[in-house]
């Protein structure tokens, strides 16, 4: 059951089957929903709401998931928000921001990434420091999953090459397709 194992841990809040199933000496972590926070055994200061919300934590700290399978394949990772359905579902990085069902939805290792919009860099992979705004912009099509300090604005916004660095496009349904450049609208 919730809190099952938790021994020396302090103010913790398990609601759901299986929620801080693993606990031991955890303190701080608020879960809700069946199987949030179920493997943390030594993170603390982590919220999770929702079915399988940081259900993979064993160890990472001061990380919020909310939306089913938010931040589920998380082990031990730090500073991560994820507010969404299968939002960083795979995220095995620190530091990404991500607002809107499936956004980085598949990102594993990159770190230090922003997206806010439905699906906005859903296909991102191990790229750093991109920044999408907009309902599935900087989408990462299958040609483009590991560019780093890209910025895509608008919605469907996109990159029209693979793995591109230092791209900026702006505008509904532009697109960029070379590193080192600005597309407007």
């Amino acid at each position: 059951g919730s809190l099952n194992s938790n021994i020396n841990g302090i103010q913790n809040t398990a609601v759901g089957i299986l929620s801080l199933e693993k606990s031991v000496g955890v303190s701080y972590n608020t879960a809700i929903g069946s199987e949030a926070l179920r493997n943390t055994v030594s993170g603390e200061s982590n919220t999770a709401t929702g079915a399988s919300a940081l259900k993979s934590n064993i160890s990472g700290s001061y990380n919020s998931a909310f939306g089913r399978n938010a931040l589920a394949a998380s082990t031990a990772n730090f500073n991560n928000a994820a507010f969404g359905a299968e939002t960083l579902s795979q995220n095995v990085a620190n530091n990404n921001t991500a607002f809107g069902a499936y956004s980085l939805q598949i990102n594993t290792t990159g770190y230090s990434n922003t997206a806010v919009g439905i699906g906005a860099m859903k296909f991102h992979t191990t790229g750093n420091d991109n920044v999408a705004v907009g309902v599935n912009a900087g989408l990462f099509q299958s040609n483009q999953t590991t560019g780093s300090s890209n910025t895509a604005i608008g919605a469907f916004a996109e990159y029209g090459s693979a793995n591109l660095s230092n791209a900026t496009v702006i505008g509904s349904g532009a697109t960029v397709s070379a590193s080192n450049s600005i597309r407007l609208g």
